[in-house]
C-alpha cells in the first residue's frame, strides 16, 4: 500500500562514506582526486603569501601614521608654547564681499 508515495528511511540517508576511497574505484579516479586536492593547495598557498604581503604593508603605513602623528603632536606643542609667549596681535577685520558683487550668468 505505497500509493506512489516516496518514502524515505535509513536506506535513502546519505553519508560520507562515497568521499573515502573505495575499493571499487579505479586508479585514475584516485589520481584526480589527489591532483584536485594539489591544485587547490597551491591555490590556497598562493593566497595565504599575498594575504601575509598585505599585511605586511599594512602594518608598515600604520606605523608611519603613528610617526607621523608623533611628529604632528610636537609641532602642534611647540606653536601652543610659542603662542604662549608671543604678545596677542590683533588684525584688522577682513569684510567679505557680499553675494551682490558676484554675478553669475548661465
Amino acid at each position: 500500500m505505497n500509493n506512489g508515495l516516496n518514502r524515505r528511511g535509513l536506506q535513502g540517508l546519505r553519508t560520507h562514506t562515497t568521499r573515502r576511497a573505495l575499493p571499487s574505484q579505479k586508479k585514475h579516479e584516485l589520481y584526480l582526486k589527489l591532483t584536485t586536492l594539489e591544485m587547490e593547495k597551491a591555490r590556497r598557498i598562493i593566497e595565504r603569501d599575498a594575504l601575509v604581503k598585505r599585511l605586511a604593508t599594512l602594518d608598515e603605513r600604520l606605523i608611519s601614521i603613528a610617526s607621523e602623528q608623533a611628529e604632528l603632536h610636537d609641532a602642534v606643542s611647540v606653536v601652543t608654547a610659542a603662542d604662549r609667549a608671543s604678545p596677542t596681535v590683533h588684525l584688522p577685520a577682513m569684510r567679505l564681499p557680499s553675494h551682490d558683487s558676484f554675478p553669475i550668468q548661465y
